[in-house]
């Protein structure tokens, strides 16, 4: 028999919000957000955001365009990450 935790509520799981944007001009913006589990989107704290040139990135589908946010977000510390040591891996 499998017994529920009622500590999820209480523990460090947190909602994301990912936007990316790849301008007509070039240009390829992104924004991460995060949120308690159980909280509202009012409450959210901006981990990352910035915008690089995308015709140096060649998106052309939207597997690019995950592949592109993988690859800037690894170099951001975000915040209960002591070092990259411990980050988990996508396979490919």
């Amino acid at each position: 028999m499998s017994v529920k935790s009622s500590s999820v509520g209480s523990s460090r799981y947190r909602q994301l919000r990912v936007t990316a944007t790849h301008e007509l001009n070039g240009r390829f913006s992104y924004s991460v957000y995060a949120k308690p589990l159980n909280k509202e989107w009012h409450e959210q704290q901006c981990m990352a955001r910035g915008s690089v040139d995308g015709t140096l990135l060649g998106l052309q589908h939207t597997e690019d365009v995950i592949a592109a946010l993988i690859v800037i977000l690894e170099g951001y510390l975000l915040p209960g990450i002591d070092d990259g040591s411990h980050r988990p891996h996508a396979t490919r």
